[in-house]
């Protein structure tokens, strides 16, 4: 195979079938990945040696380590896996994302025709299955009563918005998370990364998860959604715009499905949460596990300092304490080593 056919085929199997932009930056990622193929010794040095600009280099390896085709644990050391193996995994995650995406195509082709032949007033949108509620109280007495109704789980995807911390302590009349369908076994808690503005989340969480829910961190998107079973959804519209509907309820049962689906891919990449049993698994000090955890999720130092009421100085220092005895160099050598054992330990 020569080298133009080879970049090609690269490019088509790494970039081609995601999405991504295609732009100029991503043909880097392939050239970073074509010359660790061709080098018997691929470091993170050698590459820089060869030209790359080291930025480039280092987002190029945390890209190629989180899709499986490489091991970046230690950049000095790079493992590449071989091609054939690596890409028919990378191959069965797409397929499981792409038939999510199919089963989401009926029931949008759906909402699309009907919303196209449905009269002016958006109230009476796909009326029976799906409806604008203006009303917060009317949002949260629907909620209650799904909740109570719901047989089999809930996931509440949850974004930040002036009553989040409020909601997550359960000091909203009539709303609580920690005992709404308590007789469920499975009760999803999806945590934006926005929440952790607020002082006192992390404790809240871990009491969410102490109470019996399933607790667990994402960087995107930064929305409110709450699903009850395949019969409805409710997605939050209040901190888009907070004059106009406080929220969107789906009750057609295809549409909820797809969106489920959904959450549960969200759900396998996201972070647990850094409780005293996940720290001892992974070998570590829950207060490391914890400050690891945060800055994973996107939090600053100020942040994370804030959340667990210690100095933003005693943060940098146990951050760097940890990276020492581990003999990491970066940040972002320590998310990939980190990033690594929670996925061992899922």
């Amino acid at each position: 195979m020569d080298t133009d056919y080879a970049r090609l085929a690269a490019a088509e199997a790494l970039l081609g079938a995601t999405g991504w932009p295609q732009a100029s930056g991503n043909d880097g990622i392939v050239e970073v990945y074509l010359a660790t193929v061709q080098s018997l010794t691929p470091s993170r040095r050698s590459l820089i040696e060869a030209g790359f600009d080291p930025p480039l280099v280092d987002y190029a390896l945390l890209l190629l380590h989180h899709r499986k085709v490489i091991d970046a644990s230690n950049p000095e050391a790079l493992v590449i896996h071989p091609p054939k193996a690596a890409l028919q995994r990378y191959a069965t995650e797409l397929e499981t994302f792409a038939t999510t995406a199919r089963q989401a195509i009926e029931p949008l082709t759906e909402l699309y025709r009907q919303v196209r032949s449905v009269p002016e007033d958006p109230d009476q949108l796909l009326a029976g299955f799906v409806s604008l509620v203006h009303s917060r109280d009317d949002v949260l007495e629907i909620r209650r009563t799904e909740a109570a109704r719901a047989r089999q789980r809930t996931i509440r995807l949850i974004a930040a918005s002036p009553d989040t911390l409020a909601e997550l302590r359960g000091e909203i009349p009539g709303v609580d998370i920690a005992t709404e369908s308590r007789h469920l076994e499975e009760r999803l808690v999806l945590v934006h990364m926005s929440v952790f503005n607020e002082e006192g989340t992390l404790a809240a969480l871990l009491a969410l998860e102490a109470a019996g829910c399933r607790v667990r961190l994402f960087t995107s998107p930064a929305l409110t959604l709450s699903i009850f079973d395949d019969d409805c959804a409710i997605l939050d519209l209040s901190s888009a715009d907070p004059h106009g509907p406080a929220a969107l309820v789906v009750r057609y049962r295809p549409i909820v499905k797809a969106l489920a689906k959904i959450m549960e891919l969200q759900w396998r990449s996201s972070l647990p949460l850094p409780v005293q049993g996940r720290a001892s698994a992974l070998g570590m000090d829950t207060r490391d596990l914890q400050i690891i955890t945060l800055l994973g999720a996107g939090s600053s130092d100020v942040t994370i300092a804030r959340q667990l009421g210690i100095s933003q100085r005693t943060v940098e220092r146990r951050l760097r304490a940890y990276m020492d005895s581990h003999g990491l160099e970066t940040r972002y050598q320590l998310g990939v080593f980190v990033g690594k054992a929670q996925t061992l330990e899922r």
